[in-house]
């Protein structure tokens, strides 16, 4: 299982622009510890609530068929563990991914134990930079 996780990953940092693929290496730290996955898809996400160990980072898998910006609490970033932040950024009161088009991924390193609230825009397939989304979903991490 963990040999297919490896190649899945690897599959996906692939398919990344060079740019976001660069972003994700950046932080060494992380890469190294068992993923949990999340899936954008259908307008929802899977699960919604995530419960993880304090040893494992999380990955999110955008299914939905547009682009998706994962955003918590600026609060978050004083939680992680690891030195990078993954394909995470500071914006504002914000930690934000960058947009994730379709069938990418964003990974955030691993967590302190707590509960952490997190948002999902999802923006219309047709929509620019400039354009508002059109639906926001809330996920939330346990990390035990």
């Amino acid at each position: 299982m963990r040999s297919l996780r490896l190649i899945v990953a690897a599959f996906l940092l692939l398919a990344l622009p060079p740019s976001q693929a660069a972003a994700q290496a950046t932080g060494q730290d992380h890469i190294d510890h068992r993923h949990q996955t999340i899936r954008i898809q259908g307008g929802s996400l899977h699960p919604q609530l995530q419960r993880v160990s304090a040893k494992d980072a999380i990955t999110w898998l955008n299914y939905s068929g547009g682009a998706v910006r994962i955003s918590f609490d600026v609060a978050v970033a004083k939680k992680m563990v690891c030195t990078a932040v993954g394909g995470f950024h500071v914006s504002g009161s914000r930690l934000e991914s960058p947009k994730i088009e379709s069938r990418q991924f964003v990974s955030a390193c691993r967590l302190q134990p707590g509960e952490y609230l997190y948002q999902v825009e999802l923006y219309d397939e047709s929509g620019g930079e400039g354009q508002a989304s059109k639906a926001r979903l809330q996920g939330k991490l346990v990390v035990e």
